[in-house]
């Protein structure tokens, strides 16, 4: 007993030496791994860096901010309406971009990389029409050849609602006669039917002037055509000045919209070179165009974000310059005109769309009927189809 207690003690003193033996080197050691003061301040500088680019990549692409929607979200699908008097005499197009309302929470980065989309853009429209009394085979001898109207716009976009633009327009047919005259309503014009140019646009528009109460929608138009017909080098014009402005807004799945355009001809003289081939006049010289006036409505309900039908209608006030020549004398010319446009507009995806529809405007003092009968061949109207490719 005596002898294991003593053995212990001896143990234990041992153990304690040798604690106090280790101690000093664990200290030695861990002294050689303290940094100097100036070893402490560099690594106090690069942890600050590294903190630093970390919380500056967080704010890069975490925090979200208010955006306008235009950029959050894609526009609808544009619904293209035409309005084309005849062949060339109007040359007016409808364009109502829905997009929607408010703003939308979206990081930074999407935002800026939304930003850099080109402002520029190309929108090809093919208006193809064919008389009515060609499609309903309401006479003997219909035109049953169909004419199309091509517009080019070369656009740029300040910002989303507005823009300006270049639009060249060539008139042909699909492989029609290359002997059919222009007109024959005029003797002397050398461009044939098949294909012949339109005067070229320089086109300034805002969608969007301003929200008034209730959310209307004020828009405005300002366009100059360069006189690069042949019609118009014809006539002596220097060109054709257009004013637009309209007021639209949307009820669920309906949009409704008024304008006004005024459209004034820039003549150098009252008649032109272009001369008559009727009986009653044959040679005399046609009288210039001195200004139209637009009055329409537009009524449209979307089936679908892709499909959307419509109504445009209202009137056209035209007026022809006086001829004071002594030889012929001749007042000036007034034409009253309704507008009846029905149309249904499908958009395939975000470049490529179709609208399918009926256009008329006859003149109502010279109705071939004793009331308007809207849509009846009489009137000289035409079915279309108006294909639109954008990027």
């Amino acid at each position: 007993m005596k002898k294991t207690i003593i053995s212990g003690v001896i143990f234990g003193l041992v153990a304690a030496n040798a604690i106090a033996i280790a101690a000093p080197h664990k200290k030695l050691a861990s002294s050689k791994a303290l940094p100097t003061k100036s070893e402490k301040v560099a690594k106090a500088i690069k942890g600050f860096k590294v903190a630093s680019a970390k919380t500056l990549s967080t704010v890069a692409v975490q925090p979200k901010v208010a955006v306008p929607s235009s950029l959050a979200q894609k526009a609808a699908p544009l619904a293209v309406n035409p309005s084309a008097s005849g062949r060339a005499s109007l040359n007016l197009t409808r364009e109502h971009e829905k997009s929607a309302q408010g703003t939308t929470a979206m990081p930074i980065s999407t935002a800026v990389a939304s930003a850099k989309k080109s402002p520029f853009s190309i929108k090809y429209r093919s208006y193809n029409a064919l008389n009515l009394v060609a499609v309903t085979n309401s006479s003997d001898s219909p035109d049953r050849e169909v004419w199309v109207w091509d517009r080019l716009n070369l656009t740029y976009n300040f910002n989303p609602d507005i823009s300006v633009s270049v639009m060249p327009q060539l008139f042909h047919t699909w492989f029609g006669d290359r002997n059919r005259v222009q007109d024959d309503s005029f003797g002397n014009l050398s461009q044939p039917y098949s294909a012949y140019l339109g005067n070229t646009a320089l086109i300034f528009a805002d969608s969007k002037i301003a929200t008034l109460q209730g959310g209307i929608i004020w828009d405005g138009m300002a366009r100059y055509d360069a006189p690069t017909s042949e019609w118009s080098q014809k006539a002596g014009s220097l060109g054709e000045t257009r004013l637009a402005t309209g007021l639209s807004k949307s009820f669920g799945r309906f949009d409704i919209k008024v304008s006004e355009t005024y459209r004034y001809f820039l003549q150098q003289y009252t008649t032109s070179e272009a001369e008559l081939a009727d009986k009653k006049t044959p040679g005399w010289p046609s009288q210039n165009e001195e200004w139209y006036l637009y009055s329409l409505l537009d009524l449209g309900y979307n089936i679908s974000k892709k499909v959307s039908i419509s109504l445009e209608t209202g009137f056209i006030n035209k007026t022809k310059l006086a001829d004071d020549n002594p030889t012929h004398q001749r007042d000036s010319v007034k034409a009253d005109e309704i507008v009846m446009n029905p149309e249904i507009a499908v958009a395939i995806n975000d470049n490529f769309s179709l609208a399918l529809g009926l256009w008329e405007e006859p003149n109502m003092r010279k109705l071939k009927t004793s009331v308007y009968e809207p849509l009846n061949p009489v009137n000289g109207g035409e079915a279309y189809l108006m294909t639109t490719i954008q990027f």
